[in-house]
């Protein structure tokens, strides 16, 4: 597996070393004072200065600097490298007739529009070996190619109307990797991959949601992967391809047209069930609905989303018995209009990105190889750059003592980037300074701003990556 290498910079306490104390033989010749010592100044120290410390600088510290902080007096950068972990991404993307149909505004039909947000998201992202992307669609594409729709009537195969992604039954029989399994590198040929699948893969049949992501839950369990692991769940309708419903009293999922066969019959409280095993498999689910569509199920679409995401406690709940979202809006991603669809991608791939990074305190030298400094290791001593995209001079982040603190619109610089100790937010400064074991401080948090300077934003991102030096004290800004 590639990782993402971004280049961590350490900066180390440089420790100047005083004059010696002069020889008894040199005391002789030089003579002494009434001071006691064996130099010629004023002072009890062994130096030639007269500010009572031990070095020959004119200050009262023994840090070999000129002023009177004991802060080191030089930061030595240090490159260092350090692995950050990509994410695994597994798209499941409806591709059933209704997205043949074609946005007011747009030229091209939805499928279409939604194959180019994903390549483009999928190009970005895989250059910058951030994800490792599966893809699969439903219903399942063994016989509904691009042409499926201009054949005949009597040789299109109606069978595969709610065939699920893989021909999906149950877990306990044999089923199908996705279309484009997951790599054991990042390289570009996965890009390559999926843009040749979404280009040969038709639209026909329904939205057989709560199978497909049965088939997920099945499909990475037995992956064993070892880095994070989310599903994408795209699609311009609500779940139907409900066979335990009657057709005859069940709700539709099609828009304004009553159900005439249960491949219409409304598969939420399924949908909803299997998405939440997914969760609590530890594969948390992101929902993207795409078209207008939808917004007549926004509810069903929230449902599910929630239970992607959430895990209840106790075993009786109701899965309609979801809180309102934070701030309104909707738990899933609404993408009405082409115009907003990349948007929306680019939005939920930012929710997979995560801003703490760990510090392996093992790693780090006891000796600067380069400069044979000794290398200073403290939760105090350690500061945190941003490394802008397009170049030029790190920025640094200001230790806080809680994320809480960060404000973007302040018109003090200070506040406006911040990062903590994960495990420490919230102790006071003073606080910091008196642990002595790293162990206590060894994931650095960015807080919301400096988080999003990471996150693709249109297409581009500030911060190519985070870097920090050690050995000197952050920029600390307390509330």
């Amino acid at each position: 597996m590639n990782y993402l290498r971004g280049f961590i910079l350490f900066g180390f306490l440089l420790t100047m070393s005083g004059l010696a104390c002069e020889n008894s033989e040199g005391a002789k010749n030089n003579g002494s004072t009434s001071s006691g010592d064996t130099d010629t100044d004023a002072d009890t120290d062994t130096d030639a200065d007269t500010d009572g410390d031990t070095d020959t600088d004119s200050d009262s510290d023994s840090d070999g600097d000129n002023d009177s902080d004991t802060n080191p007096a030089e930061c030595v950068d240090f490159p260092w490298n350090v692995e950050v972990k990509p994410i695994n991404l597994l798209v499941l993307l409806d591709r059933s007739k209704s997205m043949e149909k074609y946005p007011a505004e747009a030229e091209k039909k939805y499928a279409d529009v939604v194959q180019d947000a994903i390549e483009a998201i999928v190009e970005q992202n895989t250059k910058s070996e951030i994800i490792n992307f599966a893809l699969n669609v439903f219903p399942a594409p063994d016989m509904c190619d691009v042409d499926y729709g201009n054949r005949d009537p009597e040789d299109q195969d109606f069978t595969i109307t709610c065939q699920a992604a893989s021909q999906f039954t149950s877990a306990d029989m044999r089923y199908n990797d996705p279309l484009v399994p997951f790599a054991p590198t990042i390289t570009m040929d996965t890009y390559d991959k999926i843009k040749e699948v979404l280009e040969t893969v038709g639209n026909c049949g329904g939205t057989p949601i709560s199978k497909t992501l049965q088939w997920a839950k099945a499909y990475l369990e037995s992956q064993q992967l070892e880095n994070e692991t989310y599903v994408l769940l795209a699609t311009d309708g609500a779940p139907g391809c409900n066979f335990n419903l009657d057709w005859k009293e069940c709700e539709t999922a099609t828009v304004g047209i009553p159900a005439s066969d249960s491949v219409m019959c409304l598969d939420d409280r399924d949908s909803a069930h299997a998405v939440y095993e997914l969760a609590g498999a530890g594969f948390k689910t992101l929902v993207v609905g795409v078209g207008k569509d939808v917004a007549e199920f926004s509810e069903v679409m929230d449902v599910i989303a929630y239970w992607g995401t959430h895990v209840p406690t106790g075993n009786e709940f109701d899965f309609y018995d979801i809180p309102a979202p934070p701030g309104g809006g909707n738990w899933y991603y609404p993408a009405a209009d082409a115009d907003t669809l990349s948007n929306v991608f680019e939005d939920v791939i930012n929710e997979t990105v995560s801003c703490v990074f760990d510090v392996d305190w093992a790693e780090i030298p006891a000796v600067d190889p380069n400069t044979k400094y000794d290398v200073i290791k403290s939760c105090s001593q350690m500061r945190v750059f941003g490394v802008p995209a397009e170049g030029g001079d790190k920025l640094e982040v200001t230790y806080m003592e809680s994320c809480g603190d960060e404000n973007p619109n302040s018109a003090d610089a200070r506040s406006q980037l911040g990062w903590t100790w994960a495990e420490l937010e919230g102790e006071s400064w003073g606080k910091i300074e008196e642990i002595t074991d790293t162990a206590k401080c060894v994931r650095v948090k960015l807080c919301n701003n400096a988080c999003s300077k990471l996150k693709m934003k249109r297409g581009v991102k500030e911060w190519d990556a985070v870097s920090a030096s050690f050995g000197c004290k952050p920029e600390i800004f307390v509330e």
